[in-house]
């Protein structure tokens, strides 16, 4: 299993890199501007959020601490309430009505599913350092 969350750590990190270069070179090219500005501040505070995740999984794969236990502690409860908080965001809500409900379910679903063992990664690594 740690093999496995290892890997995930890299790879997980490497997508939110590339995802933050993507979404610049978009934004850059004018090709970004046919999404509502709400949802583009939304995903500006979002990949800045995600972002900051790259320390600790840096930290995770090296076994280190990056900065401080109760930073990563109070950072994993401001990315669970992210988490939380988006389903009224308004990038799902533009989603909602740019696709159909089943391909909304789906998208959902996998993002969840990909993002659990992000969260678990996250939490043992805000809670593993605690004195």
């Amino acid at each position: 299993m740690e093999a496995a969350l290892y890997w995930y750590a890299i790879i997980f990190a490497a997508l939110l890199v590339l995802s933050g270069i993507g979404k610049t070179a978009l934004k850059l090219a004018g090709k970004y501007e046919v999404t509502p500005k709400p949802v583009q501040i939304e995903e500006l505070v979002s990949i800045s959020i995600l972002l900051i995740s790259i320390f600790a999984l840096y930290g995770y794969v090296r076994n280190v601490l990056v900065f401080s236990a109760l930073f990563w502690q109070i950072y994993f409860f401001l990315l669970i309430a992210h988490g939380i908080g988006a389903f009224w965001l308004p990038k799902l809500v533009w989603l909602k009505n740019e696709v159909s409900l089943n391909k909304f379910i789906v998208i959902n679903l996998v993002g969840f599913i990909v993002s659990i063992p992000f969260y678990y990664i996250m939490f043992r690594y805000a809670f593993s350092f605690a004195q």
